[in-house]
C-alpha cells in the first residue's frame, strides 16, 4: 500500500462476539421451537411463528458473521483515491471516491426506550452526490438496508466502528481530517456534528407515561405477590400485561412516527377509501389463514384468523399516516413492526383469556 493510505482492520474480538449472540439467539429460537411441540392452540402458534423466525434470523446472522470472522481484507481503507468500506457483514459500499463524497458528518440514534440511561449510538454519514447509485444493487436484502439508511439519513452510505479495530473516536478523527486533506475547500459546508431524531420510533423523547404507569403498576403487583401470594388468583394473567405494553407500543410507534414524518402519504388525503381498503385487506387476509388451515380449521384458529386480519387491517390503515405503503415499502424492520405488535397484542390478550378464564 502507498505510504499515505491508511487501512483499519477488522476487530475479530468484536465480530466473535456477534456471532455468539446469534449463536444464542438461536439457540432460544430452537428452544421455543422445542417448547412449542408440546402447546396446543394459540401457544403453540405463538412459540413456533417466534421461534421459525427467530432461528431463520439468526442462521442467517451467524452466515454472515462466520465470512466476516476469516476475511483478512481490511474493514476500512482510506487513501488519496477515497473510501474503501468494508466494515459491515451486509450493506458495505466498496469504494467511494472523494469527488462523491459531498459531506462528513456524525449522527447519533437515540434508544426509543429510555434516552436518559441508555447513551446514544454515533454512527458516521457519508453524504455522496449521486445517492441512487448506491442503492441499485442486485442483493435485495442490502439493497433494503441502504434504501433505510438513505431514508433515515438521507444517504445510503453509514460507517460504524461496531466491527472495526478502532474506536470511534479515532474514526471520525481519521475521516474528517483524510476528508479536509483530499476534498479541502470545494466540498459542500456541513456541520461536523449534529444529533438526530433518528432510531425506532425515531425520537429523543422518554417512553410515554402510559407504559412507565403500567411498568410501575406491573412492579407494584409482583411485590402485592411477594407479601401476599394468595393475591395472585385477583391479578390479571401475565398475557394480559402483555397484550398492554404491545398496545402501548403500538400506539407510541404510531403517535412518534407521525411527529417525524415531514410529509404523510398521499393516501391520507383519502381516507374514506383508505378505510375500505383496509377492510378488504383485513378481510383478505383472514381468509388466506383460514385457507392455510384447512381442515383442521376451529374456533381457536378462526380466532388466529381475525387476529392477523385486524392487525393487517390496521396497519394498513395507519402506516400512510407514517408516512409509508404497509404493502409497498423499503423498510425491512420498521415497516412491518406495527403489524407485528398488534398482531402479538391480540395473541396475548386470547391466551390471557384462555389461561385466566378458560375461554
Amino acid at each position: 500500500m502507498a505510504s499515505d493510505t491508511i487501512a483499519i482492520p477488522l476487530s475479530r474480538l468484536k465480530i466473535a462476539a456477534f456471532f455468539g449472540g446469534s449463536l444464542l439467539f438461536l439457540t432460544l429460537a430452537i428452544g421455543l421451537i422445542v417448547i412449542a411441540t408440546g402447546q396446543n392452540g394459540l401457544a403453540a402458534v405463538l412459540c413456533y411463528g417466534a421461534g421459525g423466525v427467530g432461528a431463520s434470523i439468526a442462521a442467517l446472522m451467524l452466515f454472515l458473521f462466520s465470512r466476516k470472522l476469516f476475511d483478512p481484507s481490511p474493514g476500512l481503507v482510506i487513501d488519496a483515491e477515497g473510501i474503501l468500506d468494508n466494515a459491515s457483514p451486509i450493506g458495505a459500499m466498496g469504494r467511494i471516491s472523494w469527488q462523491q463524497i459531498t459531506r462528513i458528518t456524525v449522527v447519533r440514534i437515540y434508544s426509543p426506550i429510555d434516552t436518559r440511561s441508555v447513551p446514544a449510538r454515533p454512527v458516521i454519514i457519508v453524504g455522496v452526490r449521486h445517492p441512487q447509485r448506491y442503492l441499485e444493487v442486485k442483493n435485495p436484502l442490502e439493497r433494503f438496508i441502504r434504501r433505510g439508511n438513505y431514508n433515515w439519513f438521507g444517504s445510503p452510505v453509514r460507517i460504524s466502528s461496531a466491527m472495526l479495530g478502532t474506536t470511534f473516536a479515532k474514526l471520525e478523527e481519521l475521516l474528517q481530517t483524510s476528508f479536509s486533506k483530499y476534498r479541502g475547500d470545494t466540498a459542500s459546508p456541513e456541520p461536523k456534528s449534529q444529533d438526530a431524531d433518528v432510531g425506532f420510533p425515531g425520537e429523543r423523547n422518554p417512553a410515554p407515561r402510559f407504559l412507565i404507569v403500567l411498568a410501575a403498576a406491573a412492579i407494584l403487583a409482583i411485590a402485592g405477590v411477594l407479601v401476599v401470594p394468595s393475591a395472585i388468583i385477583y391479578l390479571p394473567h401475565p398475557f394480559f400485561w402483555a397484550a398492554a405494553f404491545l398496545a402501548g407500543f403500538a400506539w407510541w410507534t404510531f403517535s412518534s412516527e407521525r411527529r417525524r414524518i415531514k410529509k404523510p402519504h398521499p393516501k391520507t388525503l383519502r381516507p374514506s377509501r383508505l378505510a375500505v381498503e383496509s377492510v378488504l385487506f383485513g378481510i383478505a387476509v383472514s381468509v388466506a389463514v383460514f385457507l392455510v388451515g384447512g381442515s383442521k380449521l376451529d374456533f381457536e384458529f378462526a380466532l388466529i384468523g381475525a387476529a392477523f386480519g385486524v392487525a393487517a387491517g390496521l396497519s394498513q390503515f395507519a402506516s400512510p399516516f407514517m408516512g409509508y405503503d404497509f404493502l409497498w415499502n423499503t423498510r425491512l424492520f420498521s415497516g412491518p413492526a406495527l403489524f407485528f405488535a398488534l398482531l402479538s397484542m391480540q395473541l396475548c390478550f386470547l391466551m390471557g383469556l384462555e389461561a385466566q378464564f378458560g375461554i
